[in-house]
């Protein structure tokens, strides 16, 4: 009887550890964006969702926005799967991962910080891996 609680306890624990391990793995890579409209507006967060003929991005001042792709001249997209330098506009620096995105904040987490949130208009740089991304801040 022992044998077949131990067992049983043992495939409960195994099973659960797998499971955790597979539901937890969740691809967290935040794509910044930058885009130019027609219009010279430019649009600089983090892409959200896509598809042919649209996207929707969490611009770092505007908020949530949907763009029709005919009405970009340019864009360029950077990874944002290891860890990053966000600069604020008072120049202040983060180090760490960026684990997620809401219209308004970026989540990251450090060793230093644990999780934290930085708004978003307050970014005006990321450095990732050995490139940046620059938001000129105009006074």
């Amino acid at each position: 009887m022992k044998r077949i609680i131990a067992y049983a306890l043992f495939v409960i624990v195994f099973c659960s550890a797998a499971f955790i391990q597979s539901t937890s793995n969740t691809d967290t890579t935040i794509t910044i964006i930058t885009a130019i409209l027609n219009d010279g507006t430019k649009i600089w967060g983090t892409l959200h969702e896509e598809n042919a003929n649209e996207f929707v991005a969490f611009d770092f001042t505007l908020g949530k926005v949907r763009i029709e792709k005919k009405d970009v001249t340019s864009e360029e997209k950077q990874m944002a799967n290891a860890a990053v330098i966000i600069t604020t506009i008072n120049n202040a620096a983060y180090f760490g991962i960026i684990i997620g995105a809401t219209p308004k904040t970026l989540i990251m987490k450090s060793s230093s910080l644990g999780r934290f949130e930085i708004q978003t208009n307050a970014i005006s740089k990321i450095t990732p891996s050995a490139k940046y991304v620059y938001r000129r801040v105009e006074n």
